[in-house]
């Protein structure tokens, strides 16, 4: 241990249960924007794509099936069959994105210190700070927190369970109530995606750190699932660290935000 604090290299997180550890390495940048394609086919300027492909600023993103556009790993754009987006401004604190065909359901973290995100139409333009919500044009449906619209130039805000469509605020249905709950669960799958990603940085360092604490992939994903149900307190498990460290950091947050949305499933 105190060999890898000499070289720079930390093999050890906690995500604890009674002492258990699970590793991660000391770095961890973050992608400006990327996409992830869950099933189906997508596009990027027009070309296919699959699995996880980093995006640039202006790029176009169409999916005939089930894709995630991430955002400074804070901002989860997941796509619908039939979607299509562009990336028209990534600066950190506020990125915009216009949709063009079909609806998306956005999911704001505040993961990586973005304070606020903007999705438009021709009619419709969403802003949050924090929340969860399905749009496409004329259309916004809150699944969590509040959102600002702006539907031809007329401003609402539009609480959890509420809907405005074509300009006319109202309840949400229940088959809307019950598509909220399958947002939040394709939310959480995104951010276990991530999280994985952060682990999946740094094999030899996390196959030295199960040889060391004697844990493999079952104990590891035992953990994270414990912590994702509440079971685990990530600040003091955090707090338990012998360093603190950006990949640390990282897990913990991504985490509790997965905690946070667990608990609005019930």
């Amino acid at each position: 241990m105190k060999k890898g604090i000499i070289i720079g290299v930390i093999v050890l997180v906690l995500l604890v249960g009674l002492g258990s550890a699970f590793m991660v390495a000391t770095g961890s940048s973050t992608v400006k924007a990327q996409l992830h394609v869950e099933d189906g086919t997508a596009t990027v300027n027009g070309k296919d794509v699959s699995g996880n492909t980093k995006l640039s600023e202006g790029d176009v993103i169409a999916t005939d099936g089930h894709a995630t556009v991430i955002l400074y790993e804070s901002v989860l754009v997941s796509l619908e069959p039939g979607a299509k987006v562009t990336l028209d401004e990534l600066a950190k604190t506020h990125p915009q994105v216009s949709q063009q065909e079909g609806r998306s359901i956005s999911t704001f973290t505040k993961l990586a210190g973005v304070e606020q995100y903007s999705i438009k139409t021709d009619s419709t333009v969403a802003s949050v700070r924090g929340t969860l919500f399905a749009f496409e044009d004329g259309y916004v449906l809150t699944g969590e927190g509040s959102v600002s619209v702006a539907f031809n130039g007329e401003g609402f805000t539009i609480n959890a369970g509420r809907v405005i469509e074509d300009g006319v605020e109202r309840d949400a249905t229940a088959e809307e109530m019950a598509s909220i709950q399958s947002f939040i669960q394709r939310a959480i799958q995104e951010l276990r995606f991530l999280r994985q990603q952060e682990l999946d940085k740094h094999p030899i360092l996390v196959s030295t750190a199960k040889s060391m604490y004697g844990i493999d992939d079952a104990g590891i994903n035992a953990k994270l699932e414990a912590a994702d149900r509440g079971e685990i307190d990530i600040d003091e498990a955090k707090a338990q660290s012998p360093l603190q460290l950006d990949s640390l950091d990282k897990i913990a947050d991504i985490t509790k935000a997965i905690q946070q949305l667990s608990a609005e499933l019930g």
